[in-house]
């Protein structure tokens, strides 16, 4: 004797509620006026243009070494 399990639906109401949800906020949107696009892409500048060089990475490294020490927190000693 094998027993069936029952499987559990969703009740049409729910289904309805969720779908009459869904489509109110598609309405929404498509409502509202589009948001015009951000100009800003890059707000950083590049230290060195076309580096290739190892020189000039080094160069880059210890600008940036030299910003982070100038910016970080000092040390207390105690």
């Amino acid at each position: 004797m094998s027993m069936a399990f029952r499987q559990y639906r969703i009740p049409v109401s729910r289904l309805n509620e969720e779908w009459a949800f869904l489509l109110h906020m598609e309405r929404l949107r498509r409502s509202r006026p589009e948001k015009p696009h951000s100009r800003i892409t890059d707000n950083s500048e590049p230290l060195i243009r076309n580096h290739a060089l190892v020189a000039e990475f080094v160069e880059i490294a210890q600008r940036v070494n030299q910003t982070v020490e100038t910016w970080s927190p000092q040390r207390e000693n105690s």
